[in-house]
């Protein structure tokens, strides 16, 4: 009986996988637009590894309008603009989110948030992540954003050991995006 089971289960799990077929699941279509381009420095984990390496992320999938990949920005009730801006290294991982809280369309020093995660496969992976928190330095500077194209531009830096390598590090980058709005 148990054997039946057994062939039974793996007679179904068999039928299930050999009805799916390669065309059943559309593949995610990432559209490439702007840039966010930078440099960090620091030390690996192992305490002897320089980190010296630059990142340039452009892609981003337009079919999320809401959540962490979401790349759009949103007019409040109050009048305040949230801006996301997410870009990507399809084929290598990696990418960077940034929000950005303005006042209102002419705020030039927004709140703001910066994630980044760094992965480079050589003979050796190198993992980076960081975000701009309590416990690094973190700037945007230069900012702009014009509300009737989109288009949000600036510089950005983080410094500080609060990162995957638990070593000082500094991230260096500048963004020129065109995000789309959404309307509630």
């Amino acid at each position: 009986m148990k054997n039946n089971l057994l062939l039974s289960g793996a007679f179904c799990a068999l039928t299930f996988f050999a009805s799916c077929s390669d065309d059943d699941i559309p593949a995610i279509e990432y559209k490439e637009q702007g840039f966010v381009k930078g440099q960090i420095t620091g030390t690996a984990s192992d305490d002897a590894t320089a980190i010296n390496e630059s990142f340039s992320y452009s892609k981003y999938n337009p079919g999320y309008f809401d959540g962490p990949y979401a790349s759009n920005y949103v007019v409040n009730d109050n009048g305040t603009i949230d801006i996301n801006i997410v870009r990507q290294d399809v084929q290598g991982g990696g990418g960077v989110y940034i929000n950005l809280l303005l006042d209102g369309p002419g705020d030039t020093s927004p709140a703001y948030e910066v994630e980044l995660t760094y992965i480079k496969e050589s003979d050796k992976i190198l993992y980076f992540s960081t975000e701009s928190d309590s416990d690094n330095e973190s700037d945007v500077t230069n900012f702009s954003f014009d509300a009737t194209s989109g288009r949000v531009k600036g510089e950005f830096s983080i410094e500080g050991s609060d990162n995957s390598t638990n070593n000082d590090a500094t991230v260096t980058g500048s963004f020129d995006v065109v995000v789309k709005q959404v309307i509630q």
